[in-house]
């Protein structure tokens, strides 16, 4: 579960998933695999996307030439961005490896995270890591608590919603 995405590649490369605002699929690629979830509500539908057509045997390129743009974060603070990213990460484990598998996954990004804090470059690359390990341990605790209770993280659309710009 530890892809290879895009991480400023200067040249069209095959990867595992792409993450990002815009894709570009073949209509039998979507016929075989289906639409983007629409379980998400903000993030992860794309990595969800790519999960399901690499177990159908499609290839996953990206093309740095291929440009969109997009404002990012724009429209949620930074609180309901981090709400919202863990309830989809747990969704995205869930529907992929599995909550335990999961859990692995989101212990190692918390510890991945706590080394970061050792020697960030600048300041901005210290809020960055911070915002990041929140996000990672609200996962983390998601998980946990999926695992032992049957209540399933679903978004709830309409408290999303209000919180959208």
């Amino acid at each position: 579960m530890f892809p290879r995405i895009y991480r400023g590649m200067g040249s069209i490369s095959k990867v595992d998933m792409v993450l990002g605002c815009c894709l570009l699929m073949r209509a039998e690629s979507l016929k075989k695999i289906g639409l983007l979830s629409e379980e998400y509500f903000f993030y992860h539908e794309e990595s969800d996307w790519c999960f399901k057509a690499k177990k159908n045997n499609y290839e996953i390129w990206y093309v740095p030439s291929a440009e969109v743009f997009h404002v990012g974060g724009a429209s949620t603070s930074l609180a309901q961005k981090s709400e919202m990213i863990s309830d989809s990460n747990v969704i995205l484990y869930r529907n992929t490896v599995g909550l335990f598998k999961g859990i692995i996954i989101s212990f190692i990004m918390v510890l991945t995270e706590l080394l970061s804090l050792i020697k960030p470059r600048d300041h901005t690359e210290y809020e960055e890591i911070q915002i990041m390990l929140i996000v990672q341990l609200k996962t983390l605790k998601k998980l946990i608590f999926s695992l032992f209770s049957s209540n399933r993280i679903n978004y709830d659309r309409k408290k999303h919603n209000n919180h959208i710009k």
